[in-house]
This record gives C-alpha cells, structure tokens and sequence, in this order.
C-alpha cells in the first residue's frame, strides 16, 4: 500500500499521512461539501422557506457537477 504525505490547514500545521486508494473519497467529500454550501445560498435566498430542499439541492448538484 502507497501512502502519500500532504499538508493541511495552514503553514504552521503537520502533515498527515493519507492512502492514495482514498483520493477519490476525498474529492467525493468535497464536492459534497461544495453542493452543502451551495445549497445554504439558495435557501438563503428564499429566506429558507419549508418547501425548496429537494429543488434546492438538485440545483446545487448540477451547478457543481457541471
């Protein structure tokens, strides 16, 4: 098993050790966390009014996946 070292948070911060077989869940992960935000812009927008989640967040995945 390969593992890599990458640096996370600021300069002053240690590296950590990740398995590069994990890469793909940390992308995963952060394109979720793109979709989360963009979806909490959205709901803003309508002054997060019931009724807008599923819209909502299928509207965020295709701006993001795109």
């Amino acid at each position: 098993m390969k593992n890599i070292s990458i640096k996370t948070g600021t300069a002053v911060s240690s590296s950590r050790i990740v398995n590069i077989n994990s890469t793909p869940n940390l992308h995963q992960e952060g394109v979720a966390k793109h979709i989360a935000e963009a979806v909490y812009y959205k709901a803003e927008a309508h002054e997060f009014a019931y009724g807008h989640e599923i819209d909502d967040w299928l509207n965020a995945e295709k701006e993001i996946l795109q």
